[in-house]
Formats: structure tokens, sequence, C-alpha cells
């Protein structure tokens, strides 16, 4: 379909200069038959008979018109005082050769307000990035895209609004740049950084209604999408919060040596508790063990006896084998100490 509208102003043209040939060749043949000669006033005839087809040519192919997909079609008549359309592409059609043809794109268009530096080299969007202040003073940049599509039956309504065409300089971006700014202005620095979630929801709210509210752009934009990229903080701000982070990642090690200092002295004082616990329980077992081996020597031998032989062990502790004699008949008793 696209080769047969490309194709139609030729055939046009071929049309008309075949007619204007064959007229000529018709006038030419008839004298060479009779053998008369074209006087100047039939020579000027002729003439007059070609340019007004050459025209009429020129005409046609003027008043024929095409539309590319995406785009819509106006038509102005400044005689007429009339604007018809839009016209959607992909079309074509014949009009009035003194009107007018504006072309208005209306399928995903983009109003891109970013600035970055590559390599030395600042780059930036249709727009720079928006600069605005925080609400305790410090300078911040917002990089943002807005991506939206025109609605075709609204087309008119904002050409008569834009004769230009420059809605986007006088509506979208100055509209995105205050709603930014008054957005922004209720945060202090900080919070645009704890806060950017909260921070991004309610700046795309805000862009989104007063986009679709403003009076100038007649409820033409729809699907409209806001894409926050990038918040840029000041870099003596951030150098300071970098800098709070390191002290605050100090003071969370050292609290947590502390913290496992704290638990191995701990673990320490209750191991050396439970082996005082073990001493004494052992000391208390041994203390009533030799306490009933005393009532037992007692109940067998004079406790005389054993008192001796527990003196003579601390003064004499090599002896390896004691003789003692006791009763009445002094039956003698050998003793290992």
């Amino acid at each position: 379909e696209e080769k047969k509208m490309n194709i139609v102003p030729s055939l046009i043209l071929l049309v008309f200069a075949g007619i204007g040939a064959t007229l000529i060749y018709r006038k030419y043949r008839k004298y060479q038959e009779s053998g008369e000669r074209l006087d100047d006033k039939e020579l000027y005839s002729l003439g007059v008979q070609v340019f007004i087809l050459v025209v009429l040519a020129l005409l046609m192919l003027s008043s024929f018109t095409t539309v590319e997909i995406g785009y819509g079609a106006i038509v102005v008549d400044p005689i007429l005082q009339q604007v018809r359309g839009p016209f959607l592409g992909e079309a074509w059609w014949f009009r009035t050769p003194w009107t007018r043809v504006v072309r208005i794109y209306y399928a995903t268009l983009s109003t891109e307000m970013w600035t970055d530096v590559v390599e030395n080299r600042t780059i930036m969007g249709e727009y720079p990035s928006v600069k605005v202040l925080s609400k305790d003073g410090l300078k911040i940049e917002v990089d943002i895209l807005i991506r939206y599509t025109l609605i075709p039956e609204k087309l008119i309504e904002l050409y008569r609004k834009y004769p230009d065409l420059r809605y986007e300089d006088k509506a979208i971006s100055s509209v995105v740049r205050e709603d930014i700014r008054d957005v922004v202005s209720n945060y202090t620095t900080l919070e645009v950084i704890e806060k950017r979630e909260s921070l991004s929801d309610e700046m795309t709210t805000t862009i989104l209604s007063s986009l679709t509210d403003d009076d100038t752009l007649m409820g033409a934009l729809a699907d409209i999408q806001i894409d926050l990229r990038n918040i840029e903080l000041p870099q003596a701000f951030m150098d300071a919060v970098t800098r709070k982070q390191g002290a605050e990642q100090k003071k969370l090690q050292a609290e947590h040596e502390r913290a496992t200092l704290l638990i191995q002295a701990d673990a320490t004082a209750r191991e050396a508790i439970r082996i005082a616990e073990g001493d004494a329980e052992s000391a208390l077992i041994r203390a009533n063990a030799t306490l009933e081996a005393l009532r037992m020597i007692s109940q067998a031998i004079d406790p005389t006896v054993y008192y001796s032989l527990q003196q003579l062990e601390a003064i004499a502790p090599n002896i390896e084998y004691l003789i003692l004699t006791t009763g009445e008949e002094g039956v003698p008793i050998l003793l290992t100490p």
C-alpha cells in the first residue's frame, strides 16, 4: 500500500503529460497531413493549452497529501477559516491547493530532563536536569523522564492553543519543573536520601495531576509515565554522610567487640565457678570419706594408735613398714603407712 501511495503522484503527472502530448501530437499530425504550417495564433493557442495542462498537473500534485503512521494531519483553510481533521496515518487524500497541512506526532513521546558527565563532557537530554533547593537550603539536581501520548481527537484543540506546536517547551517542561521544586522543598537533604521512595511517589502523583488538569494542554495527554532517573546531592554533603557512616560503622564494630569480650568474660567466670563448685564438692566428699574412715578405725583399733601413726607418717614419710604390739598379749601387727 505504501508503494502504491508513493507512485500515485507520478501516475497523475504521467496522465496529464500523456494528455498534453496526445493533443500536441494530434495537432501536429493534422497539419502534417494537410501540408499546412502552424501560424503564430495557432502556436500561441497550443502553447496556452500545454501551459494550462502543466499548471493543472502541478495543482493536482500539490493537492495530493499523505500522512505517515503515528502522525495526525490537520488541514488549515485560511480562506474559509476552518481547521479540519485529524487525518490519522497511514493515509492519503486530495485537498484544495490553498490549504495548509500540519502534521502532529501523537504516538509515544518523551520529555527528557537530565544531565550527565561522561569523560569530562557534559551531555543532557532535551532539557537539563531540574535544579531545586531542599528544605534546609542545599542545591539538589533531579533527573526525570516523562513519557506520554497525545489523544488524536484532541489534536485540533491542542493546535489552537499552540499553533507553533511548542507545547512541550511552554507547558510540559515548565509544569514538571515547578512541581519538582514544590515537592523537594518539603524535604531536608537527609530526608531526600532516607525517604526517596516516598519522595518519588509524591513527585509522580503531583506531576501526573498537574499535566492532566492543565488548561492549556486541553486534556490531550494520555498514558503518562514518570521515571525519576536520579537525584544528585551536593558532593560536600555526600562526603559528610560517608564520614558519618564510617564513624557509625566503627562504633558498631567497637560495640560488637565489647559484647564479644563480655560474653567471653562471662563464660570464663561461669567456668571458674563450675570448677570451684567441683573442687568444693570433691573436698566435701574427701572430708566425708575421711570422717567415715576415722569412724571405722576407731571401731577397729585404739584411736590413740591411729593418731600416733599419723604423726609418725608426718615425721618420717619414707617408712615402708611398722610393727606394733597391742593388747595384753602383745600380738605384733605389721602396718603399711
